[in-house]
């Protein structure tokens, strides 16, 4: 897709009304445009709250991959993007600044646009919250452990366990590997 600047972005009010997060950042690292939805799930209602700019965003926010692995300076998400990389499903919790726990869980897509040149121009950061959903499956997962019976969830589409407990384990034979 070409795309010069936001500005040309004819489906820009449909994506103001998205559930997801849209959040548009121009070649020079300036946060030209976010929705509703992306603004709320970052806990503020203007893009000056948001940040700017990518520096400023960066600095209001601390990311962590979902497995635990504190990403380091210029691997997180925005910088990503901005470095051209294309994201999928990267799960991240957020933090705000000054805060000691992360707040959400966002499920990131990042999308790089090019000029008529093939020189990258804006970027674009989507976002979901599953931080219920995350809540919900930490909370199953540590019922599941805590029970005795065996246990297992396989996913469908490819029959492959994605959990299992001890008593499986124990059941079975098999490592959790």
């Amino acid at each position: 897709m070409v795309v010069e600047s936001v500005q040309q972005l004819p489906f820009q009010r449909i994506v103001a009304n998205l559930v997801e997060g849209v959040i548009v950042i121009d070649r020079d690292g300036t946060i030209s445009w976010a929705n509703a939805a992306a603004l709320a799930m970052h806990g503020v209602e203007t893009i000056e709250q948001l940040g700017r700019d990518v520096a400023r965003y960066r600095a209001n926010y601390a990311f962590a991959c979902r497995a635990g692995t504190v990403r380091g300076a210029g691997e997180a998400p925005v910088d990503r993007v901005m470095a051209g990389e294309a994201l999928r499903d990267v799960l991240v919790e957020v933090t705000r600044a000054g805060r000691d726990r992360a707040e959400w869980v966002h499920n990131l897509r990042g999308l790089v646009l090019t000029d008529d040149d093939g020189r990258p121009g804006c970027r674009i950061l989507t976002m979901t919250d599953v931080t219920a959903r995350c809540e919900a499956e930490g909370l199953f997962r540590t019922v599941m452990d805590a029970s005795l019976s065996p246990a297992a969830i396989c996913r469908l589409a490819d029959l492959r366990f994605t959990a299992v407990n001890r008593g499986f384990l124990d059941l079975t034979g098999y490592a959790e590997e």
